[in-house]
């Protein structure tokens, strides 16, 4: 990223908006969309690690453990997680408090 943004700022001076990837001149190259790719990425990647605890701690209180298929009850409801954090996410997904990387 650093490099492209040194020859972006070089070669179109104070044009260059930030973000960098809504610059008219430069948005459309493919290396925009690693960039996107690159920012987008790491937050999926964490989604995971983020919500375990949470997941965890509502498993131990509704005693998934003790069930008769504790590994598909703990399925059913890590699924409904995700469900229930994915419709939240839609919900309150605008412009202004994503930005443009998830138009």
């Amino acid at each position: 990223y650093v490099p492209l943004v040194i020859v972006a700022y070089a070669t179109y001076g104070r044009g260059v908006q930030s973000p960098m990837y809504e610059t008219p001149e430069i948005s459309e190259l493919p290396m925009m969309r690693v960039i996107k790719a690159a920012t987008i990425l790491p937050m999926i990647f964490t989604y995971p690690l983020v919500l375990t605890p949470p997941e965890a701690a509502l498993e131990r209180v509704l005693g998934v453990d003790e069930r008769p298929c504790p590994r598909l009850c703990r399925v059913g409801l890590r699924s409904l997680f995700v469900v229930f954090t994915t419709g939240v996410a839609i919900l309150v997904r605008t412009r202004e408090h994503f930005g443009p990387l998830v138009d």
